[in-house]
């Protein structure tokens, strides 16, 4: 009697432990999410993502650019769109355009607050023009290198025509 006792609760025990195993999952967006079992992620939870970034990054170089007001960044609780931002966008925009080339381009924002710029999804330079300390940064060659130039809007303006130069000559 005790025996049969026994074995059903370890086929409780048993049944719950695998129904643990199977619930619990990471929520990544609306469509995806992974599940977690005993601390691994599956391979094919592995390979969906992947592709999510992917699809994400193609999206995003494939994005098209008609005019200024579709290159301004979305604002975020912490980073509000800014009149001296603006200023640097149209700018840029302005020197872009007689390029004509497709305008894939794409305006970020990071997490410190600063503008990153991409053209078919390759970075070309990034400008922060929020909070205490401004800076503009431009990429040199297709070596990686860049430089960064410390100050205010003002000064920023002359170096757009380097992210121009950028994408004229490299991307």
């Amino acid at each position: 009697m005790i025996v049969k006792i026994l074995k059903k609760l370890l086929k409780k025990d048993n049944a719950s432990l695998e129904n643990k195993a199977e619930k619990p999952s990471v929520f990544i967006n609306d469509e995806y999410s992974i599940s977690k079992v005993n601390g691994n992620i599956e391979q094919k939870d592995c390979t969906s993502l992947t592709r999510l970034g992917l699809e994400m990054r193609l999206e995003q170089m494939k994005h098209s650019v008609n005019n200024v007001a579709e290159l301004l960044p979305s604002d975020r609780e912490k980073y509000k769109l800014n009149e001296d931002e603006v200023i640097l966008l149209e700018e840029f925009y302005k020197q872009f355009k007689p390029l004509k080339k497709k305008s894939n381009l794409y305006v970020g924002r990071t997490s410190d607050g600063a503008l990153d710029m991409q053209y078919k999804g390759c970075p070309f330079g990034r400008a922060r023009i929020q909070g205490k300390k401004h800076w503009f940064q431009y990429y040199i060659g297709q070596n990686g290198k860049n430089k960064v130039i410390y100050g205010e809007i003002d000064e920023f303006i002359p170096y757009v025509e380097k992210w121009v130069k950028y994408i004229k000559n490299y991307l």
